[in-house]
């Protein structure tokens, strides 16, 4: 776990004397008293809340102000909780804490260490209370839309009944939310939904990797320009990419189905309480977050922070430690492509595509061994347990008794003795008479 520590210490510190670009973009969207409603967003209302203070803060040292205010304390309480609820802790943690070190300020300079640590909260809680969990998960999801795509997850480790409670939980902070705006009518209290619904092709996504191929060898069919605004990032525009793109929407369509296929043929709905329960489900929801993020037109490079909770539950599980070591080596190719390479991706340069390529080819084969752990087998149909995602005490060596009469360890002759008691027998009123 050490080397856990170093790495995110190094990461933090690095990205805390970095260029505080998306924290200076935070700050410029905070406007007017909270909630802050009169400013277009690009993230939900409970962002606010995280970045509203920055607003009274006009130094040079915003990265570190975010760094210290918010993501360091996130990461201290996903690491609590790991520690606290694994059963291999020291792994669950050391894993937390290497992938935070090697996104870098993918990692430490965005909103989502927080939602991620909230989610995690979720899953650990899910079984004890299923209404508490619903509802933190939609809490993360106020911060950032996507801790809501881990719902399968939270549904197949749940009984039916519990399903209903956690949908429940889950949905009392969006009808709040749904009243507030209702009885305040803000500008743009929705304007994050419109904005995530109508995202364009990056540079990173899988849609735009070949043509970035084709303009790295000389052709000059698309282009790539940096547009401002709310989705201001890389863009590739040409012609074919509304193709390409629905393409991988068909394609990550069907895969969906098969999945969801091969889910209920492990049944794990009808009976979640089995002992590789927690290895399906985490194993599915990675495959359900990879099926959208490749077949969306982005792929930004902090999208790898939200496998964070759902892998290393189940490496805390002893579960999936294979497919947490390709997550950790697509971590290190990413902090390789942004920033280091970067200005090679925007090129185009043909070897900044190529880890970018690597990046996207360890994404594909995680995909493929984690759609091999979602497999029908042998299972005990055990009862449900409401027992949460935590440590097992070993159990105690039982402590051996006198060697008995005729035994091979002593040469003593062996003595006949009463039979077993039967309920009502006068032997078993014998052994509780107070005579003894």
């Amino acid at each position: 776990m050490a080397i856990g520590v170093v790495v995110a210490a190094i990461g933090a510190t690095l990205s805390a004397l970095d260029e505080p670009s998306d924290t200076a973009s935070y700050r410029t969207w905070v406007t007017g008293p909270l909630p802050s409603w009169t400013a277009p967003s690009p993230y939900p209302l409970g962002a606010t809340a995280l970045w509203w203070p920055l607003r009274w803060y006009h130094g040079d040292r915003l990265a570190l102000v975010w760094v210290l205010g918010w993501t360091v304390p996130a990461t201290v309480v996903a690491a609590v909780l790991l520690w606290r609820n694994a059963s291999h802790r020291v792994a669950a943690v050391t894993g937390w804490l290497v992938a935070a070190g090697l996104l870098g300020r993918c990692y430490w300079l965005r909103l989502e260490p927080v939602a991620a640590a909230i989610a995690l909260a979720a899953l650990l809680v899910a079984r004890r209370r299923p209404a508490i969990s619903g509802a933190l998960l939609s809490a993360a999801a106020l911060i950032k839309v996507w801790p809501l795509l881990l719902l399968p997850m939270c549904l197949l480790i749940l009984p039916g009944p519990r399903r209903i409670r956690w949908l429940t939980g889950a949905a009392t902070p969006w009808a709040a939310l749904a009243l507030a705006v209702a009885v305040a009518q803000p500008p743009h209290a929705l304007t994050w939904a419109t904005f995530a619904a109508g995202r364009r092709t990056q540079i990173e996504s899988l849609t735009a990797l070949g043509p970035m191929w084709a303009m790295a060898f000389g052709s000059d069919t698309w282009q790539t320009h940096y547009v401002r605004g709310l989705d201001s990032a890389n863009l590739v525009f040409g012609p074919q990419l509304t193709t390409i793109h629905t393409v991988l929407q068909v394609a990550g369509a069907a895969g969906l189905v098969l999945l969801a296929r091969r889910v209920w043929r492990t049944g794990l709905l009808r009976h979640p309480g089995r002992p590789d329960a927690v290895r399906i489900a985490a194993a599915a929801q990675v495959v359900v977050l990879l099926l959208l993020i490749l077949a969306g037109p982005v792929f930004s490079p902090q999208y790898l922070t939200w496998f964070a909770p759902v892998l290393l539950v189940a490496v805390g599980e002893g579960q999936l430690r294979r497919e947490a070591w390709a997550w950790g080596l697509a971590c290190l190719l990413t902090v390789l492509e942004y920033p280091y390479l970067w200005p090679l991706i925007r090129q185009p340069h043909p070897l900044g595509l190529a880890v970018l390529t690597a990046r996207d080819l360890v994404v594909v084969a995680l995909l493929v061994l984690c759609w091999r752990q979602v497999r029908p087998g042998p299972f005990s149909r055990r009862p449900f347990s409401r027992r949460p995602f935590s440590r097992r005490r070993p159990a105690t060596p039982a402590v051996p008794g006198p060697p008995r009469p005729g035994s091979r360890h002593t040469g003593a002759p062996a003595t006949p003795g009463p039979g077993p008691a039967r309920p009502g027998s006068s032997a078993r009123a014998a052994r509780y008479s107070p005579a003894e």
